[in-house]
């Protein structure tokens, strides 16, 4: 009955409905996990145990957040079909976070991605925060940073002729540098629209291409890597998925990795999930839109980006493959030491190409020479 009664105040299968309070559930939980209790301390043996186990857990974890809840959560109900689902959902982790945090002599949060600080701050309870941002130990000239100004993801222009587009800077890469690459497209349904016309095009020829593929195990995550440590002489293009698997926590040094071209701002797609959080930040006074999915995409972004310079001796190119980076309110989510950077099209990008690794080899036949 208490469930029923929250469905009611639902919308419709498409949206989803805030609620004050689910103090209708608080009761019926609490008199159901006893119960519960009692019947498996006294049942040990019966076909269905396993799968009431897990459901006593769960409720109790429901009820235990239901009863601990602050400010900083939601609670929302959506449909799924003939499902309804209630969710508690902890928006701002802050006043939680602080507890533990007053409760320490200090906290350290380290990350090269802790971009916007202002964002992390306020998630991460830092009133008293000492926020420090220190400068990259890399050297500015063994990267190249280009963003592409005639290449979109928006839903609105895709298609072949904007996958083309990017089927062709991977050949100005290969052209002026051939080595292992790797880009990175923000949904698994572009990936494999962008990979299907690359096979049918010069890259299949002059390279080899991979694809992460749906759930990939860890063994076929290992021989997916090894691909690009064994450097076995022709190029190499791996297919990836923005803030997946392989765009974070994976390090390719040397030539096994020597350029990443990302596709899109890396915007999470339109969900419930991300409208509550851009609700309830609207509600805070903050940029509710910049908290649930232009801080987010951009985190990405910069976790992908950081595959390429790994050591001190790495050198490579970061390809930002979408117009909108080059857009103020994107612009000034870039870390500091990406100050530098070439705007291109598809015209002049072998050209900066062609320069900037001209420049590493012009370099180094200076340095064997003194």
């Amino acid at each position: 009955m208490a469930l029923r009664k929250l469905e009611k105040q639902a919308q419709d299968e498409t949206r989803f409905s805030l609620h004050e309070n689910a103090d209708a559930m608080y009761f019926p939980i609490f008199h159901l996990i006893g119960p519960l209790e009692e019947y498996l301390a006294d049942h040990d043996n019966f076909s269905e145990r396993e799968e009431i186990v897990e459901f006593y857990f769960k409720l109790t974890h429901f009820y235990m957040m239901l009863d601990s809840m602050d400010s900083g959560y939601e609670i929302y109900s959506e449909k799924r079909g003939r499902d309804f689902l209630l969710r508690l959902f902890c928006v701002n982790p802050s006043d939680k976070l602080e507890e533990y945090i007053e409760n320490s002599r200090s906290s350290i949060f380290f990350s090269a991605t802790l971009l916007p600080v202002q964002y992390y701050r306020q998630l991460l309870g830092g009133n008293r925060f000492e926020a420090y941002q220190i400068a990259s130990p890399f050297a500015k000239e063994n990267r190249l940073l280009a963003i592409t100004e005639d290449v979109t993801s928006r839903y609105t222009r895709r298609g072949e002729w904007e996958y083309g587009k990017m089927i062709r800077y991977l050949e100005l890469c290969l052209e002026k540098k051939a080595g292992n690459y790797m880009i990175f497209f923000p949904s698994y349904e572009m990936l494999t629209s962008v990979y299907g016309m690359a096979k049918q095009s010069n890259l299949a020829l002059v390279s080899e291409l991979i694809v992460q593929e749906p759930s990939m195990e860890e063994r076929s995550r290992e021989a997916f890597l090894e691909k690009f440590r064994e450097q076995s002489g022709k190029p190499l293009i791996g297919f990836c998925v923005l803030g997946s698997i392989f765009s974070e926590g994976i390090d390719l040094t040397g030539n096994s990795l020597i350029g990443v071209l990302i596709v899109g701002t890396g915007l999470p797609q339109i969900c419930n999930e991300r409208e509550v959080i851009r609700a309830y930040f609207d509600r805070q006074q903050k940029k509710g839109y910049d908290y649930a999915y232009r801080y987010p995409g951009m985190n990405k972004v910069l976790q992908a980006a950081g595959r390429v310079i790994r050591t001190a001796e790495d050198v490579g190119t970061i390809l930002l493959m979408d117009e909108r980076f080059l857009e103020r309110d994107n612009q000034s989510l870039l870390p500091e030491e990406w100050e530098i950077y070439y705007a291109v099209n598809r015209n002049n990008c072998g050209q900066v190409l062609e320069n900037f690794w001209n420049g590493l080899d012009n370099d180094k036949v200076a340095e064997a020479e003194s």
